[in-house]
């Protein structure tokens, strides 16, 4: 059984779980602490603390040098900061942004998904998820806090506590 504990990571590391490796041009490990990447049309800088930049995807934004990439951001006229738009959790950043997980046949499992309210840890979610994929049920884990932090309005803050991969799925839904 394959349990990944969530809660402690930084933001940059659960978008290197959720975005597809082709689309990361730079990441932390590469001497950097931010993450860049593409999707569709676009260019993301997601910085250490979370935040979250987008601009246009340059043409050949793969040939480019990473300190070109950074000057890019500093002069762009088109880019969108999630933060000053009011958009703060990755799951509203994904429905902004349009994202769409992969669908990836050959890694289908089944997962228990454990979400917690930061600001008041005894209540906690939990959902089960049948044949996905992993990114599946992060993405789906990611957008399910959104829908509770907007429910819950300023009372909750909920994050994605861990994913377990599971071998035999309980029966229902523990709220």
């Amino acid at each position: 059984m394959i349990e990944l504990l969530l809660i402690d990571r930084k933001p940059t590391d659960i978008w290197k779980l959720l975005i597809p490796r082709k689309n990361i041009l730079l990441a932390e490990g590469q001497g950097f602490e931010d993450l860049i990447f593409y999707y569709r049309d676009n260019l993301y800088f997601v910085h250490e603390d979370g935040a979250v930049v987008g601009m246009k995807r340059p043409r050949e934004v793969e040939k480019i040098a990473p300190d070109e990439l950074w000057e890019l951001l500093f002069y762009a006229k088109d880019t969108f900061d999630y933060d000053d738009q009011g958009l703060f959790s990755i799951g509203s950043i994904l429905l902004e942004m349009g994202y769409l997980t992969e669908v990836q046949q050959n890694q289908r499992k089944s997962y228990r998904v454990e979400l917690v309210d930061m600001l008041d840890s005894s209540r906690v979610r939990s959902f089960e998820l049948q044949s996905v994929s992993f990114q599946y049920a992060l993405y789906r884990a990611l957008l399910e806090c959104h829908l509770l932090d907007l429910d819950g309005g300023e009372s909750v803050e909920y994050e994605v506590l861990q994913i377990v991969e599971i071998s035999q799925p309980l029966q229902q839904m523990h709220t």
